[in-house]
């Protein structure tokens, strides 16, 4: 029997007649992989690791442009939480916060990136596509960083503190690597 994108099975010894309606065979080729969700990818994988993995399988690659733009995202994700710790006190001071605050502020990232992970699961298995969650988050961090960047304006550090908390949430840090795992085969992994 092999498990069906949709989580249906399929019975192979009945010429592939499928068990329930509505239900599409797992093609052996995985090049629409990058387009799935992870509830689907879920049930792919573990399809997939009752099945014999072909040579063609483990050395697939997603197009350049997708992967090259995801591990800029990547990048981008890493520097946006570190950038601001040389100035982020005196940042603070001018808006009338003390070194706590400043700490709170730094902080305020990767505490609400655990968040931002269960938020991006829950919206990927409500059936956005992978690419639709990226676009999101990207936008939710630009939006963030445009409020911290105007925190001066407004002459308010809990603007400081909301943008930070924006960023946290839409920092998407586990999204790169789910693609990677999702769309480049094991043998490409460590090129």
């Amino acid at each position: 029997t092999v498990t069906t994108l949709e989580g249906s099975i399929v019975d192979d010894t009945n010429q592939g007649t499928p068990v329930s309606r509505n239900a599409s065979v797992v093609h052996s080729s995985v090049t629409s992989c990058h387009t799935m969700t992870p509830s689907l990818a879920g049930s792919f994988l573990a399809s997939r690791s009752r099945k014999a993995v072909s040579a063609e399988d483990e050395s697939r690659m997603p197009p350049t442009f997708s992967l090259a733009t995801v591990l800029w995202l990547s990048l981008l994700s890493g520097v946006n939480l570190v950038i601001v710790i040389p100035t982020a006190d005196d940042y603070v001071h001018r808006l009338g916060g003390d070194e706590l605050f400043g700490g709170l502020m730094i902080g305020a990232v990767p505490l609400l990136a655990m968040f931002g992970i269960g938020f991006n699961q829950l919206l990927l298995r409500q059936g956005l596509s992978l690419k639709t969650v990226l676009l999101l988050m990207s936008v939710g961090t630009v939006l963030g960083n445009v409020l911290y960047a105007v925190a001066g304006l407004t002459k308010s550090m809990w603007t400081l503190l909301a943008a930070r908390c924006v960023i946290g949430l839409c920092n998407g840090s586990n999204l790169s690597s789910m693609y990677i795992g999702l769309t480049v085969g094991m043998r490409r992994r460590s090129e």
